[in-house]
C-alpha cells in the first residue's frame, strides 16, 4: 500500500516527466548545457595519428585516416560537436565515400555542424555506444548522410568495415568496393 507521501512523490515524478516529454527543448537544453555531454572530438590512432582536434572549429583532414581509392575512412575515440562548433570533413575530390567510427564506448553527442569540402562525397557514421541529436544540428555535406549502431558496414559481398578496430581492417585490397550493402546490428 501507498502512503500519503509516497503518492505525493509519484505525483510530482509523473508531472516533471509529462513536462519534459511535452516540452523536448527542455530536455535537450537542460543537459546540453549543463555539461553532462563529453566535450571534443579525438582520433584514435588505429588507421592514422591519435590526436585531440582543436575546438570549436574541428578541422577533420584526409591524413587524420586512411583513403583506399574512392573511400576515405577514419577512426574516432569520441566525437562530440556541441551547440556553435562545427567539425568539416575535407580531403581529395577523388573520395566518394566519408567513412566515420566512434571506438571509444561512448554515445555521441551531436548538436553543431557536419560538414565536407569534398562534392558529393556521401557520409557515414558508425558508433556502437549510440548518436544523439541537439535542437542545433545541422548538415552541410554534398551527398547522402548515413547514421548508425551498427557493429559493421557491409561493403560488397564478403568484407566489412568494422566499428571496433580489427587487425587488418581496413586493407587496400577489399576497400575499394564503394558497393555497401547494408549496416549490421550485433
Amino acid at each position: 500500500m501507498f502512503s500519503i507521501l509516497n503518492k505525493l512523490a509519484l505525483a510530482g515524478f509523473l508531472a516533471v516527466l509529462q513536462f519534459i516529454i511535452l516540452i523536448p527543448g527542455f530536455a535537450v537544453s537542460a543537459f546540453a548545457d549543463g555539461g553532462s555531454h563529453p566535450k571534443g572530438i579525438s582520433t584514435d590512432g588505429s588507421l592514422g595519428q591519435k590526436m585531440n582536434l582543436s575546438r570549436p572549429n574541428y578541422e577533420i583532414k584526409a591524413e587524420l585516416g586512411k583513403q583506399v581509392e574512392a573511400n576515405l575512412f577514419h577512426s574516432f575515440q569520441q566525437f562530440n560537436i556541441h551547440s556553435n562548433e562545427s567539425a568539416t570533413f575535407s580531403g581529395p575530390d577523388s573520395a566518394q565515400n566519408i567513412i566515420s567510427r566512434v571506438t571509444g564506448g561512448n554515445a555521441s553527442w551531436i548538436d553543431g555542424k557536419i560538414g565536407s569540402t569534398i562534392l558529393n562525397a556521401d557520409f557515414y557514421f558508425l558508433n556502437p555506444a549510440g548518436v544523439m541529436f541537439g535542437p542545433n544540428v545541422s548538415l552541410d555535406l554534398g551527398g547522402s548522410f548515413h547514421v548508425s549502431t551498427a557493429d559493421y558496414l557491409r561493403m560488397g559481398e564478403n568484407d566489412r568495415f568494422y566499428s571496433t578496430p580489427h587487425a587488418n581492417d581496413v586493407k587496400d585490397s577489399y576497400l575499394k568496393e564503394a558497393n555497401f550493402s547494408s549496416m549490421i546490428y550485433g
